[in-house]
């Protein structure tokens, strides 16, 4: 599934939008789900482990954290967006809502 970013723009009102590559299919009315993103390491240990080869990655989190609302097509990557629930910083991931 797609990840997008979101960018706050400081000003009176405050500015929220979405960031997407050219071309995606973004379109208003879409509702998207926001979420911060963790990582932690992923433990080898506790399954048969093969006598430890190296590095064992990272496994990333999601955290929900609200829902938000595509109000205009601002360009070719950008659109405008409201919070319907939660809170929006930037930095924060969206991905469609199903």
């Amino acid at each position: 599934m797609a990840s997008y970013s979101i960018k706050v723009v400081d000003g009176l009102p405050k500015e929220i939008y979405l960031t997407f590559t050219k071309g995606s299919p973004v379109q208003v009315g879409e509702t998207y789900t926001l979420y911060h993103l963790q990582q932690a390491p992923a433990n080898a240990s506790g399954h048969g482990a093969h006598g430890g080869h190296g590095g064992s990655g990272t496994i990333n989190f999601k955290h929900e954290i609200g829902k938000m609302q595509v109000v205009s097509i601002a360009d070719e990557t950008h659109a405008l967006v409201k919070v319907l629930s939660g809170y929006v910083e930037d930095g924060v991931r969206a991905e469609k809502a199903e």
